[in-house]
């Protein structure tokens, strides 16, 4: 069994920061991101550090799941 990803071993609070932190901009500027990720984590004492590649690929994944949702609130306001 593959070891966890990085993304996945973030406190809630930090990963719903990201998540939105993730759509304001708009899903790009990941090297920023990481530094300020990072910069967070250190501040609350975490030994946990993340590179913007671990990033870009949740970030993708996360921009799908999000263009589903709003694909699937759209169908359900016209039903």
């Amino acid at each position: 069994m593959p070891p966890p990803r990085k993304v996945d071993l973030l406190p809630a609070e930090l990963k719903s920061w990201l998540q939105d932190a993730l759509k304001e901009r708009g899903f790009g500027g990941y090297e920023e991101l990481a530094d300020d990720l990072n910069f967070r984590l250190e501040e609350e004492g975490y030994a946990l550090r993340i590179q913007k590649t671990a990033l870009h690929s949740f970030g993708q994944e996360y921009a799908e799941f999000v263009k589903y949702q709003d694909e699937a609130a759209a169908w359900a306001a016209d039903w």
